[in-house]
């Protein structure tokens, strides 16, 4: 089957379950458009650029879906809105992951060991 047959949204799902939630809404607007310029994932959003960082309307539409369907939470921190993956988020992220090959999970997995940690140990 494989990562190309999930929707886009379960894949934002996925990525948060990976990224070990929470996270702040503008690292995932980073992380996914790094995703989809790597052709990784989610190549049909489309990134406008702001001093901030990159902005996908579309992915703000899934992210509302998420959680609108009870998969994660968004909380209001000082400073900015973070992701939390809720318990059916993970339970619905670990069968996306059964679907997932070997070969995308280590594409994904290569964003998660460099940018993501990079970017929390900066920010």
């Amino acid at each position: 089957m494989g990562l190309t047959s999930v929707p886009d949204a379960l894949k934002i799902l996925y990525i948060l379950y990976r990224v070990k939630s929470p996270v702040d809404i503008k690292d995932i607007h980073r992380i996914v458009d790094i995703a989809s310029s790597r052709g990784i994932c989610c190549k049909q959003y489309s990134f406008a650029r702001y001093p901030w960082g990159p902005y996908s309307k579309d992915l703000e539409a899934d992210l509302e879906i998420l959680r609108s369907l009870g998969l994660v939470s968004i909380t209001n921190g000082n400073t900015s809105r973070r992701l939390v993956i809720t318990e059916k988020g993970v339970t619905v992220a670990i069968n996306v992951e059964r679907v997932i090959s070997p070969n995308e999970k280590e594409r994904l997995e290569s964003l998660f060991t460099g940018h993501v940690d990079q970017d929390r140990m900066s920010g």
